[in-house]
């Protein structure tokens, strides 16, 4: 009988012991071993994404500074009005031409953005496009062979320009009462672009 006692109370114990010690034990060991793979698996993208970072790195630092500068030209961070128009004023210098006006609106290139989100605040479809665009308009003398001589140099020129209105007139007449027969003013409307942060 003290056999039969002895083995209940030790298999009551052993119970026990299971339910409220071994099991939440084991629970907890089952827990930190599902951390543990999912801790590894992001411990195995890290390394990963390391190596392609490095990687990248490597590919970015092996680019020709100077092609990478001239892709800062070809479509800017910013607008870099003084710029354009310090680049434009040089192309019409040299085609001949004498640049008369350039009328720009600064306003145009404020980004409206919400600080509190950090987001655009328009709606608009082209106000999320990855790039913005900007029109400046320049006014000069020149004969027509000068001004010929402009449009192949914004055609070459390293960044990215749209001609989007040419407007076509004589120049006012000069101190002496005489307007040369040769000379004509002209008003272009150009579009450039820059890339977004």
């Amino acid at each position: 009988m003290f056999k039969t006692i002895s083995a209940i109370t030790i298999t009551a114990c052993a119970v026990l012991l299971y339910v409220f010690f071994t099991n939440g034990q084991y629970q907890t060991l089952r827990s930190l071993q599902v951390k543990q793979v999912s801790l590894n698996e992001a411990l195995d993208n890290a390394k990963q994404y390391k190596i392609l970072g490095s990687d990248l790195t490597t590919k970015y630092q092996s680019i020709d500074q100077t092609q990478v500068s001239r892709l800062k030209t070809l479509v800017p961070d910013s607008v870099e009005t003084v710029r354009l128009i310090k680049d434009m004023s040089e192309i019409i210098a040299i085609s001949g031409m004498t640049l008369k006006k350039v009328d720009y609106n600064p306003e145009q290139v404020t980004k409206k953005v919400d600080t509190t989100i950090g987001t655009p605040v328009s709606t608009n479809p082209v106000d999320m496009l990855p790039y913005g665009s900007y029109i400046i308009r320049f006014t000069m003398t020149g004969t027509y062979q000068n001004f010929v001589t402009f449009l192949q140099a914004v055609e070459r020129s390293l960044r990215m320009l749209d001609v989007t209105n040419v407007a076509f007139g004589t120049p006012p007449e000069k101190s002496d009462g005489k307007t040369p027969t040769d000379i004509y003013e002209y008003t272009v409307t150009v579009q450039t672009y820059w890339l977004k942060n």
